[in-house]
């Protein structure tokens, strides 16, 4: 920090002091007050410049707490999305385990029905197939209803990605 003379440094009665000594204070003095101009100028430009970085972290901190809230609302959204997807995968593999355990039990029951049918013990084995047909008929119900369900879940998802695609724009 600066040190500038007191007031009191320089005389208060000048009509007593020889000629050289007066301008000497004169020339001090006005050394002395260019001197405080230019502190005071750097210390206006100083404060200007600290209220111009203050209202820059101000708008800092604002940007970066909306930023902060956008980020967490779109991590909501595709959470909520990302679950819906995952339950419809959920249901597609369902949907094609039981598909495939019906299309095994038929193949299984026709292979058994051509079989006894040479060996000529067709009985047990048409039984055998017309329960797997049964079978098969009673899944693809099933797999028509997880279908429809599929189909509804994905509409849902397809809405939720178009409005968070229509606000973000």
């Amino acid at each position: 920090m600066k040190h500038f003379p007191s007031s009191s440094e320089f005389p208060i009665k000048i009509v007593e002091l020889p000629r050289s000594e007066l301008e000497t204070s004169y020339l001090s003095l006005r050394d002395w007050y260019k001197r405080l101009k230019i502190s005071r100028g750097l210390h206006v430009s100083h404060s200007k410049t600290k209220s111009l970085v203050l209202k820059q972290n101000q708008t800092i901190q604002a940007t970066k707490s909306d930023l902060e809230a956008r980020i967490r609302a779109i991590a909501i959204k595709e959470a909520s999305v990302s679950k819906e997807i995952y339950e419809i995968l959920d249901l597609v593999t369902d949907a094609f385990e039981q598909f495939e355990d019906a299309g095994n039990k038929l193949v299984l029951g026709y292979e058994e029905y051509e079989t006894g049918r040479r060996s000529f013990q067709g009985g047990r084995s048409l039984k055998s197939l017309l329960d797997s047909v049964r079978d098969f008929f009673k899944s693809w119900k099933i797999i028509k209803d997880l279908i429809k369900s599929i189909a509804l879940k994905q509409v849902s998802v397809t809405k939720k990605l178009e409005e968070k695609n229509g606000r973000t724009r």
